[in-house]
């Protein structure tokens, strides 16, 4: 049999009419407090703090370092050779002998080296663009953290709110039910939907401490913040045509651009092969031969006869990875516009929905409660329905801010997309 609310004679609904103020009033208390007291953490800040972390300027510095160390080498001249001989020939009168010293130096006179250093110049333009690259996607995965913790905080002031709403309810009507005013069922039933609003606030709190220690771990140690701060709904995207126009400055695809340049200069280079390196060499010999002593000036050129070898694979391979690094920057530019697109449709029907939904459901969810309780006074329903609708209430609270969230996160997609950061 479905339990009946227990009817109260007019002389006692000034009683329920307290029953909402104190219920109004404990709410407020404890959800307060709770927010009041946090120092708040933006995500400028957020932003500022995870990007100047010493590890990943070591890391990063370390990579260009690495980069601008084979620039250093591809520029190299050859270390030049000193070549030292004696030579006897004969013995006693007869013996004759022969010294010299020669100081020897390879020349490129194909221009090869200059070459090597032009591709050598590119990589490290390369590794400056992967830099970036990493930075913009850090500072993606830091919004994500920062606007996660957001969300889960704003989910856990609802549960605070729903908490503290199930609790002055709970109170109040226990004094009711001591004074015969209403039945034993209420206040038994309020007591366990009390269990499990703080069973929720204790799961919303343990995912918002997840969620804000992960954020930590991005920024780094913050003693002075315990808070993220900020608008969960993202503001309108920016206009497809300006957004498409940034994917060409987007760091990774410029890197693409400098690899394949410098595979451009490793194809010239080879192409160069049939072209020998000289070796120019200049020093002095001198002749004993026990009788008279000569000495005379020695001049050596060395080159290498390009016959079997002339770096026919080397322009190959180099002209087949410039081939394919060209390639893959235009695939890769033509999925980026393609995802580009669908978020950006995909971003303003969310935020769309999300803002709706926000302006429907807090009237509606007003409205939901204002009735359910003056049925409830006026004794037309009983404490299930009453219930019913402040449980509809705070799943209206949750979903609004869920789909904030999801916008929030494709927002965050977008600029990421079209290399914003919003450092």
């Amino acid at each position: 049999m479905k339990p009946t609310l227990l009817r109260m004679p007019p002389s006692k609904k000034p009683t329920m009419h307290r029953l909402f103020a104190v219920m109004g009033i404990a709410a407020a208390l404890v959800a307060g407090p709770a927010i009041a007291r946090q120092i708040a953490l933006t995500e400028p800040e957020s932003l500022r703090l995870g990007l100047a972390r010493p590890d990943i300027e070591e890391v990063i510095a370390a990579n260009q370092a690495v980069a601008r160390s084979e620039v250093a080498a591809a520029g190299r001249w050859a270390n030049p050779v000193l070549e030292l001989q004696r030579e006897s020939i004969g013995s006693g009168a007869t013996r004759s002998t022969e010294r010299s010293a020669m100081l020897s130096q390879q020349v490129d006179f194909s221009g090869r080296r200059a070459l090597r250093q032009g591709a050598a110049g590119e990589r490290l333009a390369a590794t400056t663009a992967d830099a970036q690259q990493r930075r913009l996607e850090l500072a993606g995965e830091i919004r994500r953290r920062f606007y996660e913790a957001l969300y889960r905080k704003e989910l856990v002031a609802a549960a605070i709110a729903w908490d503290g709403r199930m609790e002055a309810i709970g109170a109040t009507i226990q004094k009711l039910h001591k004074g015969g005013e209403v039945a034993g069922y209420d206040s038994r039933r309020i007591a366990l939907e009390r269990a499990g609003t703080q069973a929720r606030l204790r799961m919303e709190q343990a995912a918002y401490a997840r969620a804000w220690q992960q954020l930590l771990a991005l920024t780094g140690n913050v003693p002075d913040k315990d808070a993220p701060s900020g608008q969960l709904l993202p503001g309108d995207a920016a206009p497809l045509a300006t957004l498409l126009s940034r994917l060409d400055e987007r760091p990774d695809l410029r890197a693409l651009d400098r690899r394949a340049a410098a595979y451009g200069f490793e194809q010239k280079a080879a192409q160069r092969g049939w072209i020998p390196d000289v070796t120019v060499g200049v020093g002095t010999k001198t002749v004993d031969n026990g009788f008279a002593s000569e000495r005379g000036t020695v001049v050596a050129l060395s080159v290498p006869l390009p016959v079997f070898d002339r770096d026919r694979p080397a322009v190959a391979k180099a002209a087949a990875q410039a081939r394919e690094a060209g390639a893959e920057a235009r695939l890769q530019r033509a999925r980026l516009e393609g995802e580009l697109r669908g978020l950006w449709q995909q971003v303003r029907q969310l935020r769309e929905a999300a803002r709706d939904y926000n302006v429907q459901s807090e009237q509606g969810a007003a409205d939901l409660a204002r009735i359910a309780e003056a049925s409830y006074r006026g004794g037309e329903t009983g404490i299930l329905e009453l219930l019913d609708a402040y449980r509809a209430v705070h799943e209206a609270q949750a979903r609004a801010l869920e789909l904030s969230w999801n916008a929030r996160q494709g927002a965050i997609d977008l600029d990421t997309i079209a290399g914003n950061a919003n450092e």
